[in-house]
């Protein structure tokens, strides 16, 4: 019975070798690894402590995932502009509607701009 067993499990470990690249894994395609060590690094910063106690390194972070996407995911502009209210950083929250008032993908830039101009309004 042991016998078999090995066999079949070398067997199943041979053909998993053969098969493996069919999948296409590649684990030094960059871009996933450097999604990866983002997403990693911005949910370690957001659990270990306090979003304010590290609010640098979670900008940095949100400025690596911006750039490592080419700007184009409204998305992430959108989640920087929330972390940007939550931790009350004007000048992130300014530069950030700049920045979705740029962007391709949003269709109602006015809504953007009147805010803009009520912070840059309540800022003087």
């Amino acid at each position: 019975n042991s016998i078999l067993l090995g066999i079949f499990y070398l067997t199943a470990l041979i053909l998993a070798f053969i098969n493996l690249q069919d999948f296409g894994v590649h684990i030094e395609e960059k871009f996933h690894r450097l999604n990866g060590l983002f997403w990693l690094n911005y949910i370690s910063v957001l659990t270990l402590s306090d979003e304010k106690a590290n609010k640098n390194k979670i900008k940095i972070a949100f400025s690596k995932l911006i750039q490592l996407d080419n700007g184009d995911n409204i998305n992430f502009y959108l989640d920087r502009l929330d972390f940007a209210i939550r931790v009350n950083e004007p000048e992130l929250a300014i530069s950030t509607i700049k920045d979705i008032i740029k962007h391709p993908d949003v269709i109602d830039k006015k809504k953007y701009e009147k805010v803009l101009n009520h912070i840059l309004k309540q800022r003087k």
